[in-house]
This record gives C-alpha cells, structure tokens and sequence, in this order.
C-alpha cells in the first residue's frame, strides 16, 4: 500500500523475523544487531513490536489490521487515570469517574473476538477500544500488541523523496543510501 515506514522500534530493528517477514529492512546480522532481545529465556514478557509510519497513513494502517483480522479482533487501548479524591476537588469535579484516553499508538490483535474476553467500548466509529487493561496484562488475555506510531519525520521524508523523485531521479529510494 506503499505506506512510508520507519526501520522499526524496540525488538523490531533487531529482530531476523521481523527483516525476513519485510518489517523492516534493517538485516541484523549484517549491522551486527543483538537479536537475542526479542525473544529470549531471560526476558519474561512478550518482546515489543512497534513500527514508525507516516502520520497522515496510520490509521489506513489501522483499517487495514480491522479489514484483514476482523472488526471484532482489533482494538486500540484505552488508559484509565485515576485522581483521588482531594486531586478531583481541586479540579472542581468531585465524584467524576476516571477518565479514559486512547493510547498515542497501540493496537491489540486477538485471535478470536475481543467481546466477553476483555472489558470493550465502542469509540464514535463503532471502533473497539479495550478498556482500562494494563499492557501487562494483555499476554494473559492472549492478545498481541502491536504499537502502531505516526510519525512526523517519516512525512518529510516522503516529502523529500518525491521531490527527488520529481526533478530528476524517478528511481531514487532512501534505502539506496550508503550507511557511512
């Protein structure tokens, strides 16, 4: 879908599964990477999979996950802040519930549906929104989450390559310029 992607955080830059599946095109055995981070014996939880896009694309992104997994397979996560009880009178909002706001760039993918798994809300699109669960806790509900960020540099960079696309390189690709 040519969606501007970025080399790929946390375990991603250094994972063999993640360069060999396309992920990302940072090979770690070239770069000389510490894949051992991504899954390991003496890591207990689930390695991090996150990928960098382009901001304006991210939510396609996300459709695209809905689309192929299933409307009812994919949420986003929604973080819940408690106040106590002094800190919501200084507010002037006694008694108010916590607030929930979606995560800035998480997105949970389960097997089956969500619904009756995990606690759900329906965002304004009719969009799954997992509430209030720990991303620690996601392992146990056998949910895989994937970290999804838009990111502004990846749009300059797009910007930058169609402008050099346009005045006289139509082949040029950044991953055609040498690391040193």
């Amino acid at each position: 879908r040519e969606i501007t992607v970025g080399p790929g955080m946390g375990s991603v830059g250094n994972s063999l599964v993640a360069y060999a599946a396309g992920i990302t095109e940072i090979d770690p055995i070239r770069h000389g990477l510490i894949f051992e981070r991504f899954l390991s014996p003496e890591r207990p939880e689930a390695p991090d999979f996150g990928i960098q896009v382009h901001p304006d694309r991210r939510e396609e992104l996300i459709a695209y996950l809905r689309s192929r997994h299933g409307r009812d397979r994919v949420a986003l996560i929604g973080i819940c802040s408690t106040m106590t009880d002094a800190e919501l009178d200084l507010l002037g909002m006694p008694g108010r519930e916590p607030d929930m706001v979606i995560h800035l760039s998480a997105v949970v993918i389960g097997a089956g549906s969500l619904a009756g798994r995990v606690p759900v809300a329906h965002g304004p699109q009719g969009e799954l929104i997992i509430k209030c669960v720990k991303s620690a806790e996601l392992e146990a509900f056998n949910l895989v989450r994937l970290d999804i960020f838009g990111l502004p540099l990846l749009a300059r960079l797009d910007d930058a390559v169609k402008t050099i696309r346009r005045i006289g390189q139509p082949d040029f690709d950044l991953a055609s310029i040498p690391l040193d």
